[in-house]
């Protein structure tokens, strides 16, 4: 009798302590899982930011780029008019 408690009780410790260490794993991927969520959600804020000023500074870049253009045809027909 007191050799098959013994074996239950052997069995009972291998299964908390299995409990215990998987209850950490848990524990700690739920804290990297609510990390990586506040990495995205801080990447999200910056990109909400920076939007509207990255896409203002593409329309300048671009309006820039269309007058050097109009400029160099402009001159190219100028200079082609003369000859």
């Amino acid at each position: 009798m007191h050799s098959m408690y013994s074996v239950q009780q052997k069995e009972q410790d291998v299964v908390v302590n299995e409990r215990d260490i998987l209850g950490t794993q848990l524990i700690r991927r739920n804290d990297e899982l609510a990390s990586l969520y506040e990495k995205v959600y801080i990447s999200i804020e910056y990109l909400y930011k920076i939007y509207p000023a990255e896409r203002a500074r593409r329309r300048r870049q671009r309006k820039r780029c269309t007058r050097n253009i109009y400029i160099y045809l402009h001159t190219f027909i100028n200079l082609y008019i003369y000859i």
